[in-house]
């Protein structure tokens, strides 16, 4: 079993596999009569452009939780389309991804851990593990691709990946 060993999201490492969306060391300006302040363009929501296609956010909960070690049997990717998951509570998450390799062959997962402020961007065609948490009941925002095409291909790990803390 290929282990997995955890490490901090953060944008030099995540680079090859996406975006961070925080507002840590973000440019920003102020709005709304200086009552509030904008991070802008934190992410880019890449979207295969064709008819019927749009972007869409919603929020998954989780249902079951997950703790460490964790066995990953299953990566999944979206080629028609990047797609964001945002926290809705300050509590860390694990990702683990892989560079879009057709047929996951190279095996090249690493696993990251945002600090509960962070969210993600997974890069159009990157291979990611399904989302977890460690409690039941939290709630992500997830900005996707919706509209016809096969956007969600799935492949089995055998033998599986096991995400660990160093």
């Amino acid at each position: 079993m290929q282990e997995i060993l955890l490490q901090a999201l953060n944008t030099t490492s995540f680079a090859p596999y996406g975006e961070i969306i925080q507002s840590e060391a973000a440019t920003c300006y102020p709005i709304n009569n200086d009552t509030f302040e904008r991070y802008h363009a934190l992410g880019l929501v890449d979207l295969e452009r064709a008819e019927n296609v749009q972007g869409v956010i919603s929020i998954f909960k989780c249902l079951s939780a997950s703790s460490l070690p964790y066995s990953i049997h299953l990566m999944e990717k979206h080629p028609l389309g990047s797609q964001a998951i945002i926290p809705w509570s300050d509590v860390p998450f694990i990702i683990a991804v892989a560079k879009n390799d057709e047929a996951m062959q190279n095996r090249e997962i690493l696993a990251f851990e945002s600090n509960g402020k962070q969210g993600i961007n997974i890069g159009k065609g990157i291979w990611h593990m399904p989302l977890i948490a460690p409690t039941t009941g939290l709630e992500f925002i997830v900005v996707d691709r919706e509209g016809p095409g096969d956007n969600c291909v799935e492949h089995s790990l055998d033998p599986p990946a096991l995400i660990c803390r160093s």
